[in-house]
C-alpha cells in the first residue's frame, strides 16, 4: 500500500526487507521486491527478483509487474504483452488498463488510451477514481463530450465532488471560447464551485496528497477560466504552476502540453514540451510537439504578413487575415496590434471591440515589447471617450 502512495518509500522498502529476511521465498514480498528495485532504477535487477518467483506463483499482478519493467527499459512492445496477459488474468485488476491508456497516450494514441479506459469502467462502472481519470484524459485530448459526459456520471453518484465540479467547470470554459457562450447550467455550476475555487476550504480538510491534487484541479479550472476572459498572462501562470511540479513526469508533461496547445497557449504547450523533451522515452513525442507549435507560429506571421500586404487598400481582407493568423496562435500579439490600429482607423464607432483588441494585444506581448507604451495611452484616450459616451 506504501509503494502506492509513494513509488519511492523507504520505509515500504525497509519493510520488504524485513520479511524477506523472515522468509526469503514468500512470492508476494518477492513481488515487493521487484517493484522496489525497479522503482529505484534497478531494472535488470528487479527482472531478475520478479523471475525468481515461481511459475504458479505469477498472478495478474506479476504480469503488470513486468510490463512495468519493460516499459522502464525502452520495451514499448513486451511491456503491452504483459499487461494484457494480465489482464487476461484478472479482467478486474484496473492498473493494467491504465497502464496501457498511459502508454497509448504518450505513444500520442489518445483514441487507444481512451478505449482501454472504457474497456476498464465496463468491468468496473462503479470505479470513481478511474471514471475521474478518464474524463480528465479526454478533457486533455479535448474530447469535450466525452469529458463532460464522465463529469456528469461521476456527479450522479456524488453531487458535491470538487474535482468533478472542476472539471465540468474547465469543459464548460472551453465550451464558452468556442462557442461565444456558457452552457445553461452555468450559473448552477459555479454556485456549487464558489466554496471550492475561491474559499477553498474543502482542501484543508483533505489528507496532503488528496489536497495537492485537488490544488492542481483548481488551478487548471483558474487556467481555464482566464483563458476564456482572454487574461493570457493569468492562464500561463496557473498552467506553469501545474506543469513545475510534475518536471519528471513523462505523462503528466504530454498530457498538460496537448491541453495547453488545444487552448491556444503555445508557449504553455512549448514549456511542457521542453521539458518531456529531456525524457528519453517521450522525446520524439515532445519535438513532435514543439515541431507542432513551430508550424501554427509560421501560419500566424504568415497571415499576418498577409494582412499588412492588403491592409492599406483592402482593410477588409486583412482584418481577415489577421484573425486567420489567431486561429493559429490564439496568442498572437502582432495580430492583436495590428487588429487594434486597423479598428482604430477603419471602425472609429466601434470603440468596444477596438478596446478589446488593445487589451488583448497588452496581455498577449512580452513587457520589454516597445509598442505596449503606446497602446496603453491610446487604450486610456478610448476609454475616457468611452465613459464620456455613456454617462450622456
Amino acid at each position: 500500500a506504501m509503494l502506492r502512495v509513494n513509488p519511492k518509500s523507504k520505509k515500504a522498502a525497509a519493510l520488504v526487507e524485513e520479511v524477506l529476511e523472515i522468509d526469503p521465498e514468500y512470492s508476494p514480498i518477492k513481488l515487493q521486491k521487484a517493484i522496489v528495485l525497479t522503482n529505484s532504477g534497478k531494472h535488470e535487477e528487479a527482472f531478475t527478483e520478479l523471475h525468481s518467483i515461481p511459475r504458479e506463483d505469477r498472478e495478474s499482478e506479476w504480469y503488470k509487474v513486468q510490463g512495468d519493467i519493460y516499459r522502464k527499459q525502452g520495451d514499448g512492445n513486451s511491456a503491452v504483452a504483459s499487461w494484457k496477459e494480465s489482464i487476461r488474468r484478472d479482467p478486474r485488476n484496473a492498473d493494467p488498463y491504465k497502464k496501457l491508456a498511459e502508454h497509448y497516450m504518450l505513444r500520442g494514441d489518445g483514441e487507444l488510451a481512451i478505449s482501454e479506459m472504457h474497456s476498464a469502467l465496463e468491468i468496473l462502472p462503479n470505479d470513481i477514481k478511474l471514471r475521474q481519470q478518464l474524463a480528465e484524459l479526454a478533457l486533455r485530448l479535448d474530447k469535450l463530450e466525452v469529458a463532460e459526459q464522465e463529469f456528469r456520471t461521476i456527479l450522479s453518484v456524488k453531487q458535491n465532488d470538487p474535482s468533478a465540479l472542476l472539471g465540468l467547470a474547465r469543459v464548460f470554459f472551453r465550451k464558452a471560447r468556442r462557442e461565444g457562450q456558457y452552457p445553461q447550467e452555468w450559473v448552477q455550476l459555479k454556485e456549487k464551485l464558489q466554496d471550492v475555487i475561491e474559499q477553498r476550504n474543502v482542501i484543508g480538510t483533505m489528507v496532503p496528497k488528496d489536497a495537492a491534487t485537488l490544488q492542481e484541479k483548481v488551478d487548471l479550472a483558474e487556467a481555464e477560466k482566464a483563458l476564456t476572459q482572454k487574461q493570457f498572462r493569468d492562464a500561463g501562470r496557473y498552467f506553469r504552476k501545474v506543469i513545475d511540479k510534475h518536471k519528471e513526469d513523462a505523462f503528466q508533461l504530454l498530457t498538460l502540453a496537448e491541453q495547453a496547445f488545444n487552448d491556444g497557449d503555445l508557449k504553455t504547450a512549448e514549456l511542457a514540451y521542453s521539458y518531456a523533451r529531456e525524457i528519453p522515452e517521450v522525446a520524439p513525442r515532445a519535438e513532435q510537439g514543439i515541431s507542432k507549435i513551430t508550424s501554427q507560429r509560421k501560419e500566424a506571421e504568415r497571415q499576418v504578413k498577409l494582412g499588412d500586404a492588403t491592409e492599406k487598400k483592402l482593410p477588409d481582407v486583412a482584418e481577415d487575415h489577421y484573425k486567420q493568423s489567431l486561429i493559429a496562435d490564439p496568442q498572437g500579439a502582432d495580430a492583436y496590434y495590428n487588429l487594434f490600429f486597423l479598428y482604430m482607423k477603419e471602425k472609429k464607432d466601434s470603440i468596444e471591440p477596438t478596446i478589446e483588441y488593445g487589451e488583448n494585444f497588452l496581455e498577449a506581448s512580452e513587457d520589454s515589447d516597445s509598442r505596449r507604451q503606446q497602446v496603453e495611452k491610446l487604450l486610456f484616450k478610448l476609454k475616457e471617450r468611452l465613459r464620456k459616451e455613456n454617462s450622456k
